[in-house]
């Protein structure tokens, strides 16, 4: 009389094949996350854009970027509202996760402010250099938009 159940061969066959699957599956389910992040980052960083833009004509003047102050939350409270929550940057490493913002006053009177808004991305390189435009930019070093001609971002 033959006892049900599996035998060892069969359950070390069936653990192999699960084992090239994770293996092979691993890597794409972790890309996909990563192009999730990227596009997160760039919906919002435009979100913040038109917001910044919204500010600079309503109070003629960009946030200041002093860390005292708190841009993003001078952005939540001006009306009309375009955040439901605080923007969150997905790449962050630290408690306080906003994206990065630099803020340029004008040095000759007439000029316009220029700001840049950033998330370091996938790179957490600690410097990245960004050219004007007015769409979201995606280099190899950071995920950004500016108004700006040419800067230098980070420490």
């Amino acid at each position: 009389m033959r006892q049900k159940g599996f035998t060892l061969v069969e359950m070390l066959l069936v653990l192999a094949i699960i084992g090239i699957l994770i293996t092979i599956l691993l890597p794409s389910v972790f890309g996909i996350s990563q192009e999730t992040k990227e596009t997160k980052a760039k919906a919002e960083l435009h979100l913040i854009q038109t917001a910044l833009g919204n500010y600079y004509i309503k109070n003629n003047i960009f946030p200041d970027d002093d860390p005292l102050e708190d841009w993003v939350q001078a952005l939540l409270d001006m009306e009309p509202r375009l955040f439901n929550e605080r923007p969150a940057d997905p790449f962050a490493m630290v408690v306080k996760n906003d994206y990065g913002y630099d803020y340029l006053p004008p040095t000759v009177a007439g000029d316009i402010p220029t700001y840049v808004v950033y998330t370091v991305g996938v790179s957490q390189a600690e410097i990245a250099s960004v050219t004007a435009s007015d769409t979201v930019q995606h280099t190899e070093d950071c995920i950004f938009v500016t108004n700006a001609a040419t800067r230098n971002i980070g420490p």
